[in-house]
């Protein structure tokens, strides 16, 4: 994915988020499903 597509998809998510409650909402989402935690050595 270039960065003129993740723009485009910036800019269409963006048009959703309306107030900074929403904003926050979304970047924990963003969060949750992108990082993960290492796994713990045993």
């Amino acid at each position: 994915m270039d960065v003129k597509q993740l723009q485009a998809l910036a800019n269409k998510l963006a048009k959703n988020l309306k107030t900074p409650e929403d904003l926050n909402q979304f970047d924990r989402l963003l969060k949750k499903s992108v990082w993960k935690p290492p796994s713990m050595p045993k």
